[in-house]
């Protein structure tokens, strides 16, 4: 039945099922998009995600008591060495007072994680193959951060503009750590 000015209520008939049409197509276009929404926020949910593991030579409870007043966030999991089964201990070189794992939770996606171990500690020393990078969410919290990290440790690169455009800095901690501090054109 197609519309005609002879034929009134066919034409009616027509407009209520092309909008009838309409609205399902919309419905179904809508109902699409959240499959593919939700398909996409399960992949992000399953992606894996890759956190920093700091071996340091018998100071690993000092440097995260440190680290927890940089990044204002509380030690999720401390336990020492002394904590393992008797069973186990032959696995292990350090002392009972050492640090056998500890985490500190950055945000949702990142944990920093550490123990004391020293043969990995000298072997990290050693080759100095990475730095962590902190995205900020300001300048100012750039400044807090590097203030902190920096004392008495070894300023790099002092925080500042940089030519790209970026607020940045970077620093040695007083536990060896190469810290790279950032805001702006990467975050």
């Amino acid at each position: 039945m197609s519309p005609t000015s002879e034929n009134p209520f066919g034409f009616s008939v027509w407009c209520l099922l092309a909008k009838l049409t309409l609205n399902y197509a919309t419905a179904y276009i809508r109902h699409l998009y959240q499959q593919a929404e939700k398909i996409n926020l399960q992949k992000l949910n399953s992606m894996i995600t890759i956190n920093p593991y700091i071996y340091f030579d018998g100071n690993c409870e000092e440097a995260f008591n440190f680290y927890e007043s940089v990044f204002r966030k509380e030690i999720s999991h401390m336990s020492k060495y002394g904590d393992i089964p008797k069973s186990d201990k032959n696995l292990f070189q350090e002392s009972d007072e050492k640090i056998m794992h500890a985490t500190l939770p950055i945000s949702n996606e990142t944990m920093l994680n550490g123990s004391d171990n020293s043969l990995a500690y000298k072997e990290m020393i050693k080759y100095k193959t990475f730095s962590l990078i902190i995205h900020a969410n300001s300048k100012e919290e750039v400044d807090r951060i590097f203030e902190k990290l920096s004392e008495n440790g070894q300023i790099k690169v002092p925080a500042g503009l940089t030519f790209w455009g970026s607020y940045y800095g970077q620093c040695i901690d007083q536990f060896g750590i190469n810290w790279k501090i950032n805001y702006g054109t990467e975050n």
